[in-house]
């Protein structure tokens, strides 16, 4: 007799995935089915990445999965994600909107008494870097040592640069 290969089963098409992002850039994936359930630990969501890439995050026990900061696109990046259950194919696309990551700051506050400069690097989520911390790096370009101290002080002998605001650049 012909033997019967049992399909494998679909996911089920998500009524939604959510994303939320964390003060320290990190994002939080929960995939939801269309009656507001998570799917189960094991699950694997896929959301657009950079350049044509694909995001792939695991979720836990929790119903959520984490992409760490460094691993978002540089901005909001539209697109299709899907939902794979353990042992099922994957869902139907559903619309998504993976965020951009979180880029560290520089404030910049300049004293109009003496005109000395303060410059306090921050981290993604508002956070000051402790003290000793150094080297910013812009993609592309070398290193550059900066001392910090809390706060740091430069004292410019001269007008300071402003740097051009290209579509690259982030806008806080």
């Amino acid at each position: 007799p012909a033997k019967f290969t049992p399909e494998t089963p679909v996911t089920e098409k998500p009524g939604k995935i959510e994303i939320t992002q964390q003060p320290n850039g990190n994002a939080i994936v929960t995939p939801k089915k269309p009656d507001g359930t998570t799917y189960p630990s094991g699950s694997r969501v896929e959301i657009p990445g950079e350049n044509g890439t694909t995001i792939t995050v695991t979720i836990g026990d929790n119903g959520s999965g984490e992409v760490p900061n460094d691993q978002l696109p540089k901005g909001d990046l539209p697109g299709k994600g899907t939902v794979t259950e353990p042992n099922k194919k994957p869902s139907q696309p559903v619309d998504v909107t993976t965020p951009a990551r979180k880029t560290p700051t520089l404030d910049v506050e300049r004293d109009p008494e003496t005109g000395d400069v303060t410059v306090t690097p921050k981290k993604p989520d508002g956070s000051t870097y402790p003290p000793g911390t150094g080297k910013i790096t812009e993609p592309g370009k070398p290193a550059v040592e900066v001392p910090v101290e809390t706060p740091a002080k430069v004292t410019p002998t001269d007008t300071i640069p402003v740097a051009p605001v290209t579509p690259d650049t982030p806008v806080k």
